[in-house]
């Protein structure tokens, strides 16, 4: 696993799982939330990791901002990928 530094919505907290998806490829990878949101002022920003294969992918699309974080709530969305 691999941290990326992506845009959060204020509620994902450290242990929360997300998707990620490439808005340029279609692309949706499951990630988790390892270092809170810090605000920049514009967004906030926290860290996240995806396993090794995904993290490069998540990172060119995060730099290209061409990237969307979704945060699953309710039943059957905790867990791995959820």
């Amino acid at each position: 696993w691999w941290s990326v530094a992506v845009p959060l919505p204020g509620a994902a907290a450290p242990g929360t799982w997300l998707r990620v998806r490439n808005t340029s490829t279609g692309n949706v990878v499951n990630g988790v939330v390892v270092g809170a949101g810090q605000d920049t002022g514009f967004e906030i920003i926290g860290m996240v990791a995806f396993q090794a294969d995904d993290a490069a992918t998540v990172a060119d699309a995060a730099a290209d901002d061409a990237l969307v974080v979704m945060v699953g709530h309710g039943s059957g969305t905790t867990g791995q990928g959820g």
